[in-house]
Parts: C-alpha cells; structure tokens; sequence
C-alpha cells in the first residue's frame, strides 16, 4: 500500500519515468508520468544550436557582404578622392593648386565621412600654403624624396590654421630659412576653434645665417588644439640668432583629461646664437606627453636649454645632449 501511495505521489507531482526510477520505482507501473526532461532539454538544445548555426551563418554571410560592399565603395570613393601633385606630371605641379582645387568644389567637398588625399611624387615643391579640414597631404616617403621649401619670411612652410579639423601630413620633408616649419593652430593667442591634427614621418630643416633670425621648427598652439605626432624630425640651425625645435604654447584640459599633445618618436637638432632651445613646452592647462625623444641642443655664445617646460607635461624616455658656453 505504501509503494502504491508514493507512485500516486509522485505521479500526481507529474515528475518523469527518470525520477522515479532514480528512487526505486518502476517507472512502467506508474501513470501520468512525463517525459524525461533531461532528454527534452537536450532535443531543444540542439534545435536552438542548430537554429542558431543556420541564423548565425545567414547573418555571417549577410554581414560580410555587407561589409565587402561597404569597402568596395569606399575604396571608390578614396581613390576618387586623391589629387595627385607631380613634377613629371600629374593632375598639378603645385600642392597650392591643388589646395585651391579642393577649396573651389561645390560638391564632393572635403568632410569627416569623405577625406581627400593630396598625394605628392619626389620633387621640390613651394610652401607657403594652408591646409584644409579633412585633406592629407601625403608623399611620396619617409626619407624625404618629396621636399616643401620656402625663403625667408614670417609665412610658414606649411600652416594648418585654427578651426583645421582631420588634417593629416605624412611623409614630408620641410625645409627653408622661414620663420617657422610647420605652424598648427593661431600664430598668436590660445585661439577658440578646435584644430586637430597628425603628423607622421615628418622632418622639418631650417636653416639661417641672418643675423637675428629667429627660428622655429614647429610650433603648435591653441585653446582647443589636438596634435598627434608620429617620427617628427626637426633640424633648426640659428647661428646668429635664434633656435627653437618645437614650441607648444596654450591650451586647455580635454574633456575626460585627454592628452591634447603627443609625440612618439621625437628627434630635435637646435642650433643658435642669443637663444637656443630644443622644445619649449607650455600647456597652459593642457597636456603634452612625449614618448621616445632625442634632442641636441647646442650654441657657442648664448642661452641654452634643452628644454623649458612650464605646466602639464609628461616626458618618457629622454635622450638630451646640452651644449653651450
């Protein structure tokens, strides 16, 4: 009576063949058991494994045609999107009429989803131009066979003004006796527009025997400026006047404390005769952050600092050589 009581039980609690077997009863000799859940699991298990698969696969396949479509069309649009510059030959002879190129369209313009290259072969080109939002100029090395030069003067070689945002220099050699190589962000003050800028695998050479010539190989500066700079070079040789291999100057704290200057791999040759300095780095609030540099500061009669640093600056991995009278 007592075993007929329990298999009641627990057929009345519609557990499975399994349990009941499990606590000595023969599963046949009762009703109104179910199925063994362990065994329904697993069928729905690998009905769901195998829906999933097939679905999986389809999404795959959708996905990955998607995506081929997306690169085919955007690698389109970014060959469409070169002008080329060329001595020899080419759509220009001149980066600036290339400039003035992008600066006239009225459609396709320059913008974050549609950059323009201005890529530039081996060759002597003249500076004194300024860069556009959104266009990288490109060329043709990272052991200078494409030179930017320009004579003396207060116009930098090449200038990416305040408000420039997405531009890129790569692969350019700088070279002159102007005032300044490379100027990014307002030539004087903090400024208030955002510039955002990156450089890589640039050298900048300048060279002046004038004497109070004041020199500067890059100089970065704004309230808002953003610079990231790859393997930058500069050689500024001052020997009656003036030397600065790289000037940052303003600036304020990124949202979230982002670095607003950085430079990986930075070579600085400064040479002068008053003044001398390898960097003078000023963040005004802002953050540099150098990773990897070497610098060779020298002069035979002047003031000489290797480095003049005010606030907000982290340096990492230092090699300076410092020589003055």
């Amino acid at each position: 009576m007592k075993r007929r009581l329990i298999a009641a039980a627990l057929a009345a609690t519609a557990l499975s063949a399994g349990t009941a077997a499990a606590v000595g009863l023969d599963p046949d000799k009762i009703t109104g058991l179910t199925a063994d859940p362990v065994a329904e699991s697993d069928a729905a298990n690998k009905k769901y494994v195998d829906e999933k698969a097939v679905a999986t696969a389809e999404a795959a396949a959708a996905y990955a045609k998607n995506y081929t479509d997306l690169q085919v069309e955007g690698l389109a649009g970014v060959l469409d999107n070169v002008l080329r510059v060329s001595t020899g030959g080419g759509d220009f002879t001149t980066i600036q009429e290339a400039i003035d190129e992008l600066n006239g369209l009225t459609t396709n313009q320059p913008a974050e989803d549609n950059p323009w290259v201005i890529e530039v072969g081996p060759g002597i080109y003249t500076g004194g131009f300024s860069l556009p939002s959104h266009v990288t100029l490109r060329g043709a090395g990272a052991t200078c066979p494409t030179r930017v030069t320009l004579g003396s003067g207060f116009v930098p070689v090449i200038t990416v003004p305040e408000g420039a945002v997405g531009t890129t220099i790569e692969d350019i050699c700088v070279q002159g006796d102007a005032a300044t190589g490379i100027l990014i962000g307002p030539a004087f003050g903090d400024g208030t527009t955002a510039t955002q800028v990156v450089m890589n695998n640039v050298t900048v050479g300048l060279q002046s025997t004038e004497a109070g010539a004041n020199l500067q190989g890059v100089r970065v500066g704004g309230a808002e400026t953003y610079v990231v700079a790859d393997h930058l070079t500069a050689n500024v040789s001052a020997p009656n006047g003036v030397a600065v291999g790289l000037v940052v100057s303003g600036g304020a704290l990124l949202p979230g404390g982002l670095t607003q200057y950085q430079f990986n791999d930075l070579t600085i040759s400064a040479l002068g005769a008053s003044i001398t300095r390898g960097a003078i780095l000023d963040g005004l609030g802002g953050k540099v952050l150098i990773q990897g540099a070497t610098m060779n500061v020298s002069s035979p009669s002047g003031e000489v600092k290797g480095i003049e640093v005010e606030k907000d600056v982290k340096i990492f991995g230092m090699h300076l050589l410092v020589d003055g009278a």
